[in-house]
């Protein structure tokens, strides 16, 4: 028989746990969530310099979301965002972080790449993934992703750089990838 003290003391634990779970977890795919996404995002722009190696960041934005939100409603929407969770996870190496920044924007960080042509890889991989029809329960829908690249150091660009100046720069070439007609993949430049 389990004491009054001892069920009190494990279902604190399991409280607590929670807790952290969800401070750094998105309640809904069960991705990290923005706030985790940053911390962890500055810690491998120093570890990125440490030991100087490269990094790469993929901002993802959902093309066509909001019609089906709309349509079909909250529950068919939130359906689409843990699937397409499931398929980013899939389509990256497990030593890769995937995080949903809110809505249905998800950004995939890459530690330890050779070179932008890594970057390109697992971005089409991500474009390949989600481009197949999700079935719900009321329809199959499809959702397209514009992906923005960013990498660091990169050519011509600073030796050391703030996560969230790294973060504008993937979403920049991720809104570049909406403007050129969506359903791409667009890497950062200066100019563009």
């Amino acid at each position: 028989m389990v004491s009054r003290a001892l069920r009190y003391a494990l279902e604190r634990h399991r409280r607590e746990a929670e807790i952290r779970y969800l401070a750094t977890h998105d309640s809904l795919t069960t991705l990290f969530n923005r706030s985790f996404f940053n911390q962890y995002l500055e810690k491998a722009l120093e570890r990125s310099a440490r030991h100087s190696a490269r990094l790469g960041l993929l901002f993802v934005d959902l093309d066509k979301f909001k019609p089906i939100n709309d349509e079909y409603g909250h529950e068919a929407g939130d359906a689409v965002l843990k699937e397409v969770a499931s398929r980013l996870l899939a389509a990256v190496r497990k030593s890769d972080l995937v995080a949903r920044l809110g809505g249905d924007e998800f950004v995939v960080l890459l530690e330890d790449i050779r070179d932008v042509g890594d970057l390109h890889e697992i971005g089409n991989k991500l474009l390949t993934a989600l481009r197949a029809d999700i079935a719900l329960t009321v329809a199959r829908v499809a959702v397209t992703p514009s992906i923005g690249m960013a990498v660091h150091p990169r050519a011509g660009g600073p030796e050391h750089i703030r996560a969230g100046d790294l973060l504008k720069q993937a979403d920049h070439a991720m809104y570049q990838a909406k403007a050129n007609g969506k359903n791409t993949l667009v890497e950062y430049r200066e100019n563009a």
